[in-house]
C-alpha cells in the first residue's frame, strides 16, 4: 500500500488495538480517536481509505459508531475488529452495513489484503 494513504482507528483498547495499528503504520498512515464525535470531526478534515472500529471501547458500541459514520460517510469502508471470528459476529457486521469483521490473529497478509479490498470496492462502487 501507498504510505500516503491514511486510516482512521476508533477505540481505546490498547491490548486489542496495538499490534493491529503497529502491522497497519507499515503500510499507510494510522490516526486514533476515542469517541464518535472525534472520529466525525476527523473524517471531516482528512481524506481516509478506512475506518478500523473496535467492538467495544468506552465510546458505545460498534453499532453506534457504524450507523453514525454511515449516515456522514456512506462511502467509506468500515471494518469492525473484534476479538473472535463467529459466523454470527460476521453476518451482525455486514447486516449493519459495515465492510467486513477482522479478528485476531492478525496476519500482515491479511490485513493488508481486507483492506486493498476494502479500497477497491469502494472505487469500484464510486465508478458505477
Amino acid at each position: 500500500m501507498d504510505r500516503g494513504n491514511s486510516v482512521l482507528w476508533l477505540g481505546n483498547d490498547e491490548a486489542v488495538s496495538g499490534a493491529l495499528r503497529e502491522l497497519l503504520a507499515k503500510h499507510v498512515i494510522v490516526k486514533s480517536v476515542r469517541d464518535i464525535p472525534g472520529a466525525l470531526s476527523v473524517l471531516e478534515d482528512g481524506d481516509y481509505i478506512a475506518l478500523f472500529c473496535a467492538w467495544t471501547s468506552h465510546f458505545g458500541t460498534w453499532r453506534e459508531a457504524v450507523r453514525e459514520v454511515l449516515k456522514r460517510f456512506p462511502e467509506l469502508p468500515i471494518i469492525v475488529v473484534y476479538h473472535a471470528a463467529d459466523e454470527k459476529a460476521w453476518v451482525d457486521v455486514l447486516n449493519a452495513g459495515a465492510f467486513d469483521l477482522l479478528a485476531p490473529p492478525y496476519s500482515e497478509r491479511m490485513v493488508l489484503a481486507l483492506l486493498e479490498q476494502a479500497v477497491l470496492s469502494r472505487e469500484v462502487e464510486a465508478a458505477a
